[in-house]
Parts: structure tokens; sequence; C-alpha cells
């Protein structure tokens, strides 16, 4: 450990950060959490950086077991409590909306998307994401998965809204406002706002 910490301080950190980006976009969080640990010891101070370290700790802790499959376009983690029907439903899913949403939107996804199938919500609840939230995007998409039953067409809309968010990013080049990306995203879940919801205000 002296050893590792005398190394790390004779390291620009921006070093260490990088390698910690490049692996936690592969989701090797083992990797990303050293890397970043390294950062820190080597007088990294960027909150984001120090925030993403906690953050992958986290995960590392709530995701023991995970299973991946991958083709071209996505790669996917899921844990050992999804079955293997869930998750070659998940793979076809993902296949058809990415087919339709590069149509949609213009573009192709610029390298494999990294989905993450978290069994249950134990993740979910060690982020505070709200228990009404089933699925998010925040580079990856990670969708909670209840584990008591096999998955139904609403993890399609799930998939579907959030695969949505990546494609509005790349798109945009990160530039969508928040209420462009959720009103596409929802639409491209189909979701639809019935005629009766509108109000017409006049004077």
């Amino acid at each position: 450990v002296a050893a590792e910490r005398q190394i790390s301080r004779q390291v620009d950190p921006a070093i260490y950060r990088e390698i910690g980006d490049r692996y936690s976009a592969t989701n090797d969080l083992e990797s990303a959490v050293l890397a970043w640990r390294l950062y820190r010891r080597s007088g990294g101070d960027d909150l984001a950086v120090l925030s993403r370290l906690d953050r992958a700790g986290r995960e590392l802790s709530a995701t023991a077991g995970q299973r991946s499959i991958a083709n071209d376009d996505f790669t996917i983690f899921a844990d050992e409590a999804i079955s293997a029907g869930d998750l070659q439903r998940v793979e076809k899913t993902l296949a058809r909306e990415s087919k339709r949403q590069s149509s949609l939107f213009g573009v192709r996804l610029p390298a494999e998307q990294v989905v993450i199938l978290h069994g249950g919500r134990r993740y979910f609840s060690l982020v505070s994401i709200p228990n009404w939230v089933s699925g998010v995007f925040d580079g990856k998409i990670r969708i909670s998965v209840d584990v008591s039953h096999s998955l139904g067409p609403e993890v399609d809309a799930v998939l579907s809204h959030e695969l949505a968010h990546a494609f509005i990013r790349e798109r945009s080049k990160g530039r969508a406002p928040v209420w462009l990306h959720e009103g596409l995203a929802q639409w491209c879940s189909g979701r639809r706002i019935p005629r009766s919801d509108f109000r017409v205000e006049l004077g």
C-alpha cells in the first residue's frame, strides 16, 4: 500500500481520472474504482470524479454475480437473479428499438451502449432514485427489474424510453434541454396525452 501511494503521488491525477472513466464506460467497476482511488490519493479533488467513485463503490456492493451478453450495439449486464429468458427478451427489445430510433433520430449510437439490469431496487435505493422510477439513463441504461415474475410488456416501454435518452444525447451533442429529452423519450415509449387532457384557456 505504501508503494502504491508513493507511485500515485508521482503521476498526474488526470491520468487516473481518464483510466477510471474508460473502465467505467465498459462497466468494469472494480478497475474504475481502483483508478479513481489512485486519482484521489494522487491529489485529485474534482468533486465530479469523487462522486463517480462513491457511486461506483455503491454499485459494486449491490451487483455481485453479474452476467453479461454483448453484440455489436449493446453490452447488457444482468444480476444473477434475472433469468436467461428475461435477458434474451431485453436483448431483442433493444435490437428492435435501436433500429427504429436510429431511423427516427437519423443517427447511430457511436459505440456499444451499456445496459444494466438490476434485480430489485437495492442499487436504486443506494443512489436515492425514487420508488416510482424504474429506469434511468446516466450514460448507461439502468433498469430495475422485479425478479418475482417474468418480464412483461412494461419493460419494453422503459427500455425504449431510456434508449431514447441515449439517441437524443447523441443527436443533440449533449445540448438538448431536459423538457425535450423527456418529451421525446415519452413519445418513443408509446406514451400519448389524450385529447381530453388538453385544456383551452380563454382570456
